[in-house]
Formats: C-alpha cells, sequence, structure tokens
C-alpha cells in the first residue's frame, strides 16, 4: 500500500515536473528567436549577438545528461522508478524542445551562431556553433523520437536487470 502511494506521488510529480519543463523551454525557445525587436529569418544569420538563442540550444542537448548525471550518481537514493522516470523525463524535454524548434524553422527562422572558437591561425579562425536549419531540425526531432521511445521500452525490458539505474544512466 505504501509503495503504490509512493508510485502515484511519484508518478504525479513527474507529470507536474514534465508539464513545467516543457513550459519553460517553450518560453525560452520562444524567447531565442527574438533579438533586438525582430524575428530573425532565413537571410538574417547575424545571431550571434543573441546569448538566450544559444542557451536555448545548448540546453536541448544537455537535458538528458542532467538525466544520466542524477540516474547515475543518485540512482541508489531514487531507486528504480526514480532512475527511468528521471531519464525519461529529460529525453522528453529534448524532444519536446525540439518540436518547439521544428516549428520555428519551418515558419522561416533559423539559427547559425558561434559556440566559442576552436582555432586560430592568422586569418583563419575556426568556431564550434550551431547551425540549426530544417535539416538539423527535422533530425533533432527523429533522434530524441526514437530515444524516447527506447527509454519507454526499456523500463519492461530491464525490469529484472540488476544494473538497472545503471543502464538507465548510460543510454540517457
Amino acid at each position: 500500500s505504501h509503495i503504490r502511494n509512493y508510485d502515484i506521488l511519484v508518478s504525479t510529480l513527474a507529470v507536474t515536473l514534465v508539464g513545467t519543463v516543457v513550459l519553460i523551454s517553450e518560453v525560452v525557445i520562444r524567447i531565442m528567436w527574438w533579438n533586438g525587436g525582430r524575428v530573425r529569418r532565413s537571410g538574417d544569420r547575424s545571431d550571434s549577438s543573441n546569448p538566450l538563442a544559444l542557451l536555448g540550444f545548448i540546453l536541448l542537448p544537455l537535458a538528458p545528461l542532467a538525466g544520466a548525471l542524477i540516474a547515475g550518481l543518485f540512482g541508489r537514493f531514487i531507486g528504480r522508478s526514480g532512475a527511468h522516470w528521471v531519464t525519461i523525463l529529460s529525453v522528453a524535454v529534448s524532444f519536446f524542445g525540439s518540436v518547439s524548434v521544428l516549428m520555428d524553422v519551418l515558419e522561416g527562422n533559423v539559427f547559425n551562431g558561434p559556440v566559442y572558437t576552436w582555432l586560430s591561425s592568422g586569418n583563419a579562425t575556426f568556431h564550434i556553433g550551431f547551425l540549426i536549419d530544417r535539416l538539423s531540425a527535422m533530425m533533432m526531432i527523429v533522434v530524441t523520437f526514437v530515444s524516447l521511445m527506447v527509454h519507454i521500452y526499456t523500463i519492461g525490458y530491464m525490469a529484472e536487470d540488476p544494473g538497472y539505474q545503471r543502464f538507465f544512466a548510460y543510454i540517457s
């Protein structure tokens, strides 16, 4: 009885957390397209002055990393259901964020901005950055959706495995 109540509480908190994170992600992604009072269109790629856009795009791949760290470092404390909930929710955040990015890209918005300078030699400068166009936005959807489905499927597949928490940390 107590275990069932605990699972219901964890499920309720997880759904609330997902809703909150999706809402916050939507707000951040909508704000990151805002640049000096105008929306960037495909012809305007001068977006390195918008640090909020860069932050939003860095958060999409970091959400599953955060879930993996939580499941890996605190797996013994959060238990089996906590390990799969935190990793599934973190991948779901990336998926819904990717859907939001795709919607904006389909409206004509793109992002092309550097994260940091990797190498400078003479007049040549090499940057590491993000280019979010139609192809990369669609691939973000595909990869995060498949990953989300794998995470959900492995709940039953790995149910009796002794390394359950570690496994979810690895795949996230």
